[in-house]
């Protein structure tokens, strides 16, 4: 029995490696693809995300505003009311 010492690379290609690193390729572009989609759906639910967070804070600011209005006229009406009241 022969015992070899090196290393041998064969010149031939057999089809089968062929059609295997050319499936391995064809996966590996595809994979890329769906990643790359999937990326570009994230960023968009991203920014749209970001727009509704602005108008939320947006409308969170109105109402606050609201709110504060509400209590100075309350609070002057009661005043109102407290200094019509006899002592």
């Amino acid at each position: 029995m022969k015992q070899q010492t090196s290393w041998h690379i064969d010149r031939k290609v057999n089809l089968s490696h062929l059609v295997a690193t050319g499936g391995v390729i064809i996966a590996v572009l595809s994979w890329g693809s769906t990643v790359e989609t999937r990326f570009e759906r994230s960023e968009i639910r991203h920014h749209n995300l970001v727009r509704d967070i602005q108008r939320l804070e947006e409308n969170a600011a109105a109402h606050r505003a609201e709110i504060r209005d509400d209590l100075k006229r309350i609070n002057a009406k009661l005043d109102d009311v407290l200094a019509k009241l006899p002592r």
